[in-house]
């Protein structure tokens, strides 16, 4: 097994777990003990998991691959996905950022005609293209490993030259103050960008994304003025939201409010 390959498996066993072993790791692998250890000190210098003495634990700030969040809270995504669908008519322009949520929305919009779409997500490219006199452009930039998706400063670069009449950005987190903070400087700066290039940009944010901080801010966010989620936020964080001008539409199971 190549060592990327080995590698991206401790870090989606320690995401799913929340830990491993060195032996467990070891066995599950088919290397020795001290191959995953030169492993796991690699990881470790790059700050994507926390070093134990016999194994690891996860690390904040190291995200879970796509296929290890598509099925996380997905019936409350499908909800979020519902209720930004129905902001959406047809003819509209569209900036869709990469992720489980963004990926549920493009299947919420499977019956809207003549959408232009900007997107850096390769299956909502795969979704929206080619139906329905849609228009997709799939923004460049590095295909990234593990995520079906684009990034880095050309994607950044790219998406600055549209503007369009609704952005739907994705949420790594949320913190208590209502900060919205991404992984990585490069993916804050795009998310930034895509708000900054539509009339109305709306944060996509299930439940499982609050209470969260990650390294990276994501500016601009005085420009965001909607949020949808699937259950209702703890006072203190909707009312610092509302402080930055944002409402917040909870997408219940058979109504969004």
């Amino acid at each position: 097994m190549l060592i990327e390959k080995r590698q991206q498996f401790i870090l989606d066993r320690v995401a799913r777990d929340g830990a491993a072993g060195i032996a467990a790791l070891a066995q599950s692998l088919g290397v020795s003990r001290e191959t995953v250890r030169r492993d796991l000190n690699a990881l470790a210098e790059r700050r994507l998991l926390t070093k134990t003495h016999g194994g690891a634990l996860a690390n904040s700030t190291a995200e879970p691959t796509l296929e290890a969040r598509i099925d996380v809270n997905a019936e409350g995504k499908r909800r979020i996905a519902a209720a930004a669908s129905r902001l959406v008519a047809d003819g509209a322009s569209l900036i869709i950022d990469c992720g489980s949520t963004t990926q549920a929305l493009s299947h919420a919009l499977a019956s809207h005609r003549r959408l232009t779409v900007y997107t850096n997500d390769l299956r909502v490219a795969s979704t929206l293209g080619r139906r329905n006199g849609n228009v997709v452009h799939l923004l460049g930039g590095q295909l990234l490993e593990h995520e079906d998706a684009t990034s880095g400063w050309e994607t950044v670069a790219q998406v600055a030259q549209y503007r369009v009449d609704l952005a739907f950005i994705g949420v790594s987190a949320i913190d208590d103050e209502g900060t919205l903070t991404d992984y990585q400087r490069d993916g804050a700066e795009l998310r930034a960008r895509m708000i900054v290039a539509a009339k109305e940009a709306v944060l996509l944010a299930d439940r499982t994304k609050f209470g969260e901080t990650k390294p990276v801010a994501v500016g601009h966010l005085d420009r965001v003025k909607r949020l949808i989620t699937d259950e209702a936020l703890p006072a203190p964080v909707r009312r610092k939201l509302a402080a930055r001008g944002i409402a917040v539409t909870v997408a219940r199971a058979g109504r969004s409010k």
